[in-house]
């Protein structure tokens, strides 16, 4: 612990107890208090309560988008000159979303999973603010999914609704896999069910451009 930064320690405390409580029910004081701090502390290092969760979130989507950036490049490459299909593609931001909301090791709930839904409900706007949908991983996503499109499409302007149909399922599957464990059929499912989804909503997205194009 002689080696963990208050900043640190502030940070874990803060998503530990507010995953547990919420984030509206977990005071400043607890916080602190928890990490050892004073009770200013959480407002010398982040500026504020606010602040502080914007930051939890933050370093929580940046690890889901440089695990995907890696293995959506490893799907690439192990493809060779050919091109993964969208349920591969589907797969990968599933897998990687669920190894980090569930432990693979202990099949236990992450806090920062938790923590998501608590501010989904509670602070959505600092959510907001802490998804970057132009972060490399999510980009990457975004572009191979549309690749397999017919015609190719580009997903920049529709990534946040894109994402979505595979997040929300991921989230469920989640609570599944902390009962069932991660290998459960029900898990398997869930994964098909975001690749149906995605795929309906690519051919609808192409068909919308293809009746545009006639129109014009």
């Amino acid at each position: 612990m002689a080696n963990v930064t208050t900043r640190q320690r502030l940070l874990e405390s803060a998503e530990r107890l507010m995953a547990l409580n919420g984030i509206t029910e977990t005071s400043v004081r607890e916080v602190t208090e928890d990490a050892g701090a004073n009770i200013a502390a959480i407002n010398y290092y982040f500026g504020g309560k606010d602040e502080l969760i914007f930051q939890l979130l933050k370093n929580g989507f940046e690890q889901l988008d440089t695990t995907l950036l890696e293995k959506l490049s490893a799907l690439e490459a192990s493809n060779g000159h050919g091109r993964p299909s969208l349920s591969e593609i589907v797969a990968v931001y599933f897998d990687t979303l669920l190894d980090l909301g569930v432990d693979p090791a202990t099949g236990r709930p992450d806090p920062f999973i938790e923590l998501m839904q608590h501010a989904a409900s509670e602070c959505e706007a600092i959510l907001e603010r802490a998804q970057d949908y132009e972060a490399p991983g999510i980009t990457k996503f975004a572009d191979m999914a549309g690749a397999t499109a017919d015609p190719p499409l580009s997903l920049r302007t529709e990534i946040e609704t894109f994402v979505g149909l595979i997040f929300d399922p991921t989230v469920s599957a989640m609570r599944v896999a902390a009962v069932r464990g991660r290998n459960a059929a029900s898990v398997d499912a869930i994964r098909a069910f975001a690749s149906t989804g995605a795929e309906g909503y690519l051919a609808a997205l192409a068909s919308d451009a293809e009746g545009l194009t006639a129109s014009d």
